[in-house]
């Protein structure tokens, strides 16, 4: 089908590192409603989360892995991975600039 297609060449796009191009590709897929919808998803949290092509947006990914989540199956633990990561990346932030405003008022 044509969300297959795109998200075969968002695929290819991706490994050419060319991202934007990538995204357009992975919304298009995204657009189709098949079962390819959840790797679509998935890639776009991707590229969202590690600001690739696009201004990084963390909250932009998790709602692109959550979306994936609701497809089930293989794409819902991969979702639900992403979204555990991304989860605790934003809580180490949080503990480290903690940390370091507690420091700053000990020296």
């Amino acid at each position: 089908g044509s969300g297959e297609a795109a998200v075969g060449l968002g695929d290819d796009a991706f490994g050419a590192e060319m991202y934007q191009n990538a995204r357009g590709l992975y919304e298009r897929g995204l657009n189709q409603r098949d079962k390819h919808f959840a790797r679509a998803a998935l890639a776009l949290g991707h590229l969202y989360e590690r600001g690739l092509g696009v201004e990084t947006d963390k909250e932009r990914a998790m709602s692109y892995y959550k979306l994936a989540g609701y497809q089930g199956g293989e794409a819902q633990v991969a979702a639900v991975a992403a979204q555990t990561i991304l989860q605790i990346q934003g809580m180490w932030e949080q503990m480290v600039e903690s940390t370091s405003r507690w420091l700053k008022s000990w020296f």
